[in-house]
């Protein structure tokens, strides 16, 4: 192997990554392939599966993560082809900017459905094909999980949720040889982050101690620590990448 080889850390591993079509989740979809994993990259739009780079290692799923049903399918595809399921990243997720007190029901039921229903049951369907064998687990969580933000309380309240959730299943799933964890991102510029705002990038950059948002490749990075053998005595907690804005807490004007 020269030096300009990629690594080879998660050789013959197989691994689920939801909501992978933009954004965070297509940048650990691609960080996990480059280290020769493969990956079943799901994302409820078909079309931005279809500008994956084309490799065998990249698997599309379009299916809807918020059924519990597609959702045990995808598991259950990884077993048939590859009779096996090391990692997971249950990364889709949605955002609904509301008032509390004119939040809609159908707001509401939006989030939880797809933040926690999805995301449990995912989960759930993993664990019981990963037992026995093995594997690691990463829920996308938020910083604002635990800061308050404007507008977002159900959001919030969701990614709180992922936290404990993370918390509990470590008791749970650990006799099993899972470790699970939830990884909390700050300000990261994405597809849809950047239609926030006329320059969600600057406004975010003077707020964080690094001077600078996350990229997704940031919060990949992350990830695949998680994923990897080097976190295996990590379960349960709760990693922020946010470059310290957490500490500080200052809104945007």
């Amino acid at each position: 192997m020269s030096s300009t080889d990629p690594p080879q850390i998660f050789r013959d591993k197989v691994a689920i990554v939801t909501g992978a079509g933009t954004g965070i989740g297509r940048a650990v979809a691609l960080a996990l392939a480059e280290s020769s994993c493969t990956v079943y990259v799901n994302d409820l739009d078909e079309a931005p599966l279809k500008q994956l780079p084309d490799t065998p290692l990249l698997i599309p799923h379009p299916a809807d993560a918020a059924d519990p049903e597609a959702m045990r399918s995808l598991v259950g595809r990884a077993i048939r082809d590859f009779g096996r399921l090391d990692y997971v990243v249950a990364n889709a997720g949605t955002t609904r900017f509301a008032s509390f007190l004119s939040a809609s029901e159908e707001d509401f039921d939006a989030v939880v459905k797809l933040n926690l229903r999805g995301t449990f049951f995912l989960v759930q369907a993993a664990a019981n094909a990963m037992a026995g064998t093995g594997g690691s687990i990463v829920l996308m969580s938020s910083n604002i999980s635990h800061r308050a933000y404007p507008n977002l309380t159900t959001y919030s309240m969701t990614k709180a949720a992922i936290n404990m959730m993370a918390r509990s299943l470590a008791l749970e799933l650990g006799p099993l040889g899972i470790n699970i964890n939830a990884l909390a991102p700050g300000a990261t510029l994405t597809e849809r982050t950047a239609q926030e705002g006329e320059d969600y990038e600057g406004t975010w950059s003077a707020l964080i101690p690094t001077g600078r948002v996350a990229q997704p490749e940031d919060i990949a990075r992350a990830a695949t620590f998680l994923l990897s053998e080097a976190a295996r005595q990590i379960s349960g907690t709760v990693l922020v990448v946010d470059g310290g804005w957490s500490g500080v807490g200052r809104h945007p004007g």
